[in-house]
């Protein structure tokens, strides 16, 4: 299977998940953001990933619904369906679910302007407004039948509170009854079960009139049901009883109606689960400043992409500049599957080839699942798999080494992949002997690129880096690294090699001098001559692509100058135009022995001829002029100017 769990932990896109679910309220939400795989069909993969951008809408513009409170009790259906009278507390909280959800759906249905499709969504959802309207005219907030319930619960409870009545009543006269009074302990009554009974004294149980129950530990005490409330006592219980019953009753009809309408409970709150993942997708889109991928074409294209997990743990400690500001995650920027399919990417240990591989799956499988992604742009391809071979761990099951083990997932990687997979390969070649390595993995990379099949490949390998040079679909990037403080940055550099700097990282880290300055020697002169042979080769490589960054931007700037020089000659040809416009409108106005204004002079004259030209012999003042029609005027009264 091409998105197999093997090949998503890989890559640990299970943690990934796991912090999309840290944003959600409800545990429905969390598993549903756990359960995410990548979507098979693009047309589905389309539609999710607009619902997660109409959240992210509504969550800027605070109109994101909050389903905090939603906490349906999980086994109550399938109670219901077996007809397990539920209890009213369970009722309740199933009202309360389904009140909540169709809240939250309102107010998105309300927003359709901004959520269309989540308002599309929500409107087709089910509507069980009856049934927790039964609910509520049987059930309170307390978890209570309420006395309204039903005409037979309200005949028995007033009989109840009829007799507990008269009860307490008969029970206030025994205890202020001057010759009962000495009998009792205290005044006030308690129970035995359900039965009244008064705390009298042992030695006067004899002359008090009432039926025993039971004697305190010490024997002072007798507890007696008073002979005047027995019948009225045994009444009220038949009536509890008949309460009871009414009761079960009641919940036997709404556990039915339960029953009847389950596959609608599940399908809305298998709704809620999805909007709170929504609105927890558009919660991480904002704390992780993500951006909306673009899944379409046979482009990987990738800017200042970061990895989440890196992310996270730099959210969590907080880590601070040298300026005091939040430490960035390093970002990486680059493209598959344009000039090349197989990118090949060398440097030193730990500085971060392992990292930028993850970075490029965990973002390649978020875009899959319509999940926004810490990038400032991503172009992702509709893969239908995303295969990696990634870390050093060993089979100890299947008692493989770790190099086995390694080549048996690349063995099922060959299988499965295509043209339109992405396979993702770390430290290709290592783990035995180097020349035997780089020979297997000098064979793979050709494999992958006569298959056309998109590849991303980590190694400390030369032969894997010199593929690049005789092979146009392979392309080398490197790790960079600072030679000044022999540190790594973290950065991309795609079209040049990286290397491993093992000596120098070696002499750093304390290696004694005699033992760096052997190991140089035993490089021997034919590896050293081919090394400065791919040093001269690089640092030519980077004077090519300085001076194509600088061609690049003269280009630029000359085809800025172009579209200004162009738009200032159609500004002067509109304007020309205009003037043109002005004078036959001008021209077909006057003729010769009209009186005009003339608006440069400020004067009234008289035309005494219109030439072909769009100029016109005015009289003004005694003297002739000639002028541009444009600049004349119908007269403006006796007042003149």
């Amino acid at each position: 299977m091409p998105f197999a769990d093997e090949w998503l932990e890989v890559l640990e896109f299970p943690a990934v998940l796991e912090i999309v679910a840290s944003f959600c309220e409800t545990r429905e939400g969390a598993e549903h953001a756990r359960a995410l795989r990548p979507f098979s069909d693009l047309a589905e993969l389309r539609r999710a990933a607009l619902e997660v951008e109409e959240a992210a809408a509504l969550h800027r513009s605070g109109g994101a619904p909050s389903l905090a409170d939603f906490r349906p009790p999980s086994a109550a259906l399938s109670a219901a369906r077996k007809q397990a009278p539920l209890p009213a507390a369970v009722l309740r909280r199933l009202a309360n679910s389904i009140g909540i959800v169709e809240a939250a759906a309102s107010s998105i249905v309300r927003r359709r302007a901004e959520a269309p499709t989540l308002a599309e969504f929500c409107a087709s959802l089910p509507d069980l407004s009856s049934f927790r309207a039964e609910v509520d005219a049987v059930v309170d907030e307390r978890d209570r039948i309420r006395d309204t319930a039903s005409l037979e619960i309200s005949r028995i409870r007033r009989r109840i509170a009829d007799l507990e009545n008269v009860i307490a009543e008969k029970l206030r006269r025994i205890s202020r009854h001057p010759e009962y009074r000495r009998m009792l302990q205290f005044p006030e009554p308690t129970f035995s079960g359900e039965r009244f009974v008064m705390a009298v004294k042992t030695d006067s149980r004899s002359r008090f009139p009432g039926l025993l129950h039971y004697t305190s530990d010490s024997g002072a005490t007798s507890f007696m049901e008073p002979y005047a409330v027995v019948e009225i006592t045994n009444e009220l219980q038949s009536e509890r009883s008949n309460e009871r019953a009414e009761e079960r009753r009641l919940l036997a009809r709404l556990t039915a109606s339960a029953a009847r309408n389950a596959s609608d409970m599940e399908r809305l709150f298998a709704a809620a689960a999805r909007l709170d993942f929504l609105s927890a997708a558009a919660r991480f889109a904002e704390a992780y400043r993500c951006t909306f991928p673009f899944v379409s074409g046979s482009v990987l294209h990738l800017e200042e992409a970061r990895h989440p997990l890196l992310v996270k743990m730099a959210l969590e400690e907080g880590e601070k500049d040298g300026d005091g500001r939040p430490r960035e995650v390093v970002p990486l920027t680059l493209t598959l599957g344009a000039d090349y399919r197989v990118l090949v990417v060398t440097g030193p240990n730990t500085g971060g080839k392992t990292v930028a591989l993850k970075t490029v799956g965990v973002t390649a499988l978020m875009a899959l699942c319509g999940l926004p992604v810490p990038a400032a742009q991503a172009d992702v391809p509709f893969f239908d798999g995303v295969y990696a071979d990634i870390g050093d761990e060993q089979s100890l099951e299947q008692s493989l080494s770790t190099f086995s083990s390694h080549v048996g997932r690349i063995v099922r990687i060959l299988e499965a992949a295509t043209p339109r997979s992405l396979v993702l390969l770390d430290e290709l070649g290592s783990g035995t002997d180097p020349a035997e390595g780089a020979a297997l993995g000098v064979a793979i990379l050709e494999e992958l690129t006569a298959r056309r099949i998109p590849a991303v490949v980590t190694t400390h390998i030369g032969a894997l880096k010199r593929l690049a040079y005789t092979e146009p679909a392979v392309q080398n990037a490197g790790m960079e690294f600072d030679a000044s403080t022999l540190e790594p940055t973290y950065r991309l550099v795609v079209g040049e090699a990286g290397e491993s700097r093992a000596l120098q990282i070696a002499a750093r880290l304390g290696m004694p001098a005699p033992v760096v300055s052997r190991a140089r020697e035993l490089i021997g002169r034919p590896e050293r001559a081919e090394r400065e042979a791919w040093e001269e080769l690089q640092r030519i490589r980077r004077l090519l692509e300085k001076e194509r960054r600088t061609l690049a931007e003269r280009l630029k700037e000359a085809e800025s100058d172009r579209k200004e020089a162009a738009a200032l000659k159609r500004e002067l040809e509109r304007r020309l135009e205009k003037l043109r416009e002005q004078e036959k409108k001008a021209e077909a106005a006057f003729k010769p022995g009209d009186p005009v204004y003339v608006r440069v002079l400020r004067a009234d004259g008289v035309i005494e001829r219109i030439s072909k030209k769009g100029t016109a012999t005015v009289r003004v003042h005694g003297r002739m002029l000639t002028l541009p029609l444009s600049q004349l005027e119908p007269p403006r009264g006796p007042s003149g100017n």
